[in-house]
């Protein structure tokens, strides 16, 4: 039997997706994802466009392949316990656990989970786990100790949820690492971070693919702030 027959199926005709080949951490890995989005707003019905429940889950986004990149070198995961919020196809959550990461790949939306579940096989990445997980719902309290999330915090309304979440799912000692490709809220969610209390640290790569520019991406590691002395820095988080 062919190989792909045996991967998790994928929410959208074959004419629709796209395979994409991404270097991180000296391998070349794969990602299906939607050919495009936009005809997918054409679907959406009054309630989700009024909750802003916009399918940008089917893009494969540059921030998520600056943090993928930047886990490879920064992150020593074996064992530990991430959760990759709003994973859509999973870039950030499959580069963890190919570094022995027990990931929980976690989304809003039922065909980002399909794509994370089907791109962790075709990757041969093990120890993921999808979930259905609305960040604003308080009754989630799973722990964690580390948190991603690529190109999330687009939205100011959703830094405060987001930053509810860590606070009662970050495990103490641990991190959450945003990427962001410095769109307008993002010195929103650096102030609401800081208004927190919480401790933050911030450095720049850039990310170009085959034929492109390269992107500036953001990459923010967050943490609560340490006791009885100045917070130690970013690296200080990586055994």
């Amino acid at each position: 039997m062919n190989s792909e027959a045996l991967l998790p199926a994928l929410p959208f005709p074959s004419e629709r997706i796209q395979t994409a080949r991404v270097s991180i951490g000296g391998r070349t890995l794969r990602f299906r994802h939607l050919r495009e989005v936009d005809s997918l707003f054409d679907t959406l019905s009054p309630a989700e466009l009024s909750d802003e429940k916009l399918p940008y889950y089917g893009e494969l986004w540059p921030a998520s392949i600056g943090l993928a990149r930047w886990i490879g070198r920064r992150l020593e995961l074996t064992g530990k316990r991430v959760l990759d919020l709003g994973c859509g196809v999973a870039v950030g959550g499959i580069a963890a656990a190919l570094r022995g990461a027990r990931v929980t790949l976690a989304d809003y939306f039922e065909e980002a989970l399909a794509f994370a579940r089907h791109n962790a096989a075709l990757n041969g990445a093990e120890g993921v786990r999808t979930l259905w997980l609305d960040w604003r719902d308080a009754s989630f309290r799973e722990r964690f100790e580390y948190i991603l999330g690529c190109d999330v915090t687009y939205e100011a309304r959703h830094h405060a949820p987001i930053l509810d979440l860590i606070e009662r799912c970050l495990e103490p000692g641990g991190a959450a690492c945003f990427a962001d490709p410095g769109r307008v809220t993002l010195e929103r969610f650096v102030d609401a971070v800081r208004t927190r209390g919480l401790d933050l640290q911030r450095e720049e790569l850039g990310v170009q693919e085959a034929g492109e520019r390269v992107r500036a991406i953001h990459i923010l590691v967050v943490r609560f702030s340490a006791r009885g002395g100045a917070a130690p820095s970013a690296r200080s988080l990586l055994p």
